[in-house]
């Protein structure tokens, strides 16, 4: 078997990752376009790196392409949503029934997920309110990496990156009380694993979805959007 070369990265996988990063702290807005020669000139880049990396960014729903060839950053809607929340759901729920059958959380690596939740409740809700979210998904993504699924770890990893844009995109902000009941929620969900409770965690999983979904609704609800409310609970409900 012959195998072909090692490519360094290119300038479009750093414009990837840079941009994205960008949309996902509110650097570049939802809503907001995207110039291929504004962007072009801040990154020091030729266009076609920019055009490719918003390309890319469009796959991953970041990123709306227009017709007439310029792309904004996306808007997330309800559909998102209910698209995003029911994989997480979904997938999730087998992890941890997964994760309950292998013992995943014990004495071994109990710290390192204590560490996770420590670090949450350290943060001041209002003025750590993004660091606070990357951690919080962490450690769910660090729980269902625990199950020793790599292709659904995969899958679940990749959500992560569609709530913090959604948290963001969204503003979506916690409190000291929704902070506090997060990370009770979390160790809950702990507890139920290591005790090998797996009908209790995949239950206590699923009022997690249910909060973090309600979360986003509030805000919907506000901006007086219809929502399709039987729709998205019937998905979270099958999980």
């Amino acid at each position: 078997m012959t195998f072909s070369g090692i490519h360094p990265e290119t300038a479009a996988d750093i414009l990837v990752r840079r941009i994205r990063q960008a949309i996902l702290v509110g650097d570049l807005p939802a809503g907001g376009r995207l110039v291929e020669q504004s962007l072009a000139e801040q990154f020091g880049v030729s266009r076609g790196p920019v055009r490719e990396s918003v390309r890319r960014l469009a796959a991953e729903g970041l990123v709306v392409l227009r017709t007439n060839r310029s792309a904004i950053v996306a808007e997330p809607t309800f559909d998102d949503l209910v698209e995003v929340y029911g994989v997480r759901s979904s997938i999730g729920a087998l992890a941890i029934e997964h994760a309950v059958a292998i013992n995943a959380i014990g004495s071994h690596n109990r710290g390192r997920f204590q560490a996770h939740l420590q670090r949450m409740a350290e943060f001041d809700p209002v003025t750590d309110q993004a660091e606070m979210v990357v951690v919080d998904l962490q450690f769910q993504s660090e729980l269902i990496r625990a199950a020793a699924l790599p292709r659904v770890s995969a899958i679940f990893d990749k959500t992560a990156i569609d709530v913090q844009f959604f948290v963001t995109a969204l503003d979506v902000f916690y409190d000291t009380v929704s902070n506090d009941q997060l990370i009770q929620r979390h160790r809950d969900l702990m507890t139920l694993i290591e005790r090998g409770d797996a009908a209790g965690a995949k239950a206590a999983w699923a009022r997690h979805m249910d909060a973090s979904v309600q979360d986003f609704v509030r805000v919907f609800d506000q901006r007086d959007v219809v929502l399709e409310r039987p729709r998205l609970l019937g998905i979270i409900a099958r999980a």
